[in-house]
């Protein structure tokens, strides 16, 4: 039987204490990362990874130090690499539009991969970043 004073789960005792952190392997793979490029000679950011409660903080930061290297106007956002998009890495994404828009910076999703749509679409935030409702609408899968 289990004490009433500590809890175990999977092989750690919680008294009041954080989990263990997570192996170096799974910060790895969680690693997302913001680059920032020229196309047709205007600024884009491009996001790559999984974009979720362990990258966000770091996601923050990088967004808002690029965004104040980029020039007022419309700024692209590439998400075509992202492969993860949860509601807590959507968060960086609406602070970073935020910030921008106090610098006269306007942020335009363009490309992006099924996992960026989807949480865009369910959330009805697409237009926020300047995309349409069709390129955020989840898409079904085919009835068989």
């Amino acid at each position: 039987m289990i004490p009433s004073s500590s809890l175990f789960i999977a092989g750690h005792r919680l008294a009041g204490l954080p989990f263990p952190p997570p192996p170096p392997a799974a910060r790895a793979k969680a690693a997302a990362g913001v680059s920032r490029f020229t196309r047709d000679g205007h600024p884009v950011l491009a996001l790559r990874g999984e974009l979720d409660l362990c990258t966000a903080p770091a996601l923050t930061r990088a967004l808002r130090a690029h965004l104040d290297r980029c020039p007022p106007g419309t700024i692209g956002l590439d998400l075509s690499a992202v492969t993860f998009c949860d509601c807590a890495g959507l968060g960086p994404l609406l602070a970073a539009r935020e910030h921008g828009a106090v610098g006269g910076r306007r942020l335009r999703a363009g490309p992006m991969s099924p996992a960026a749509a989807r949480i865009l679409g369910l959330t009805n935030t697409g237009a926020l970043f300047m995309v349409d409702d069709a390129t955020t609408r989840p898409s079904r899968r085919p009835t068989e």
